[in-house]
């Protein structure tokens, strides 16, 4: 099992996203980890580690990560954990929304395209809601 630190501290070894990429997300006021905040990140990076699935949004405001743990990704929808972390602070969801409408895997299995969304509601927070709209492709793809 992952510890909140180890979920913050993972990024290396992933390469960069073209500038077609993005990471939207809108958070009402109350709904935690993010707060009343919404943003558009282009620091893009969406991979697999140790059986998870990760979407990474990076930029100034502050960097998103959501988990999905023990997820691999495929397309269609699914209602699973969904962990969302925002300034070191996480807060998951056990039944978030998540969608992915496009994927695509290089010969490795490695991620190089990747469109989908997702919707969190905090444990602490269950009647406010963080949603994300993830366009990611890898910049050698």
């Amino acid at each position: 099992m992952l510890t909140l630190a180890s979920i913050v501290a993972m990024s290396t070894g992933v390469a960069s996203a073209s500038a077609d990429s993005s990471f939207d997300f809108v958070s009402q006021a109350g709904a935690q980890p993010v707060g009343e905040l919404s943003g558009h990140r282009t620091g893009v990076k969406v991979w697999e580690f140790d059986g998870d699935l990760l979407l990474d949004g990076r930029g100034s405001g502050g960097d998103v990560r959501v988990l999905l743990p023990g997820a691999q990704a495929e397309t269609g929808v699914q209602h699973r954990q969904v962990v969302v972390v925002f300034g070191g602070i996480g807060c998951q969801d056990p039944q978030g929304r998540v969608e992915v409408t496009h994927l695509v895997r290089d010969s490795d299995g490695r991620i190089t395209e990747f469109d989908g969304s997702v919707e969190h509601h905090c444990e602490r927070s269950q009647d406010k809601t963080f949603t994300a709209e993830i366009h990611y492709v890898l910049e050698d793809s």
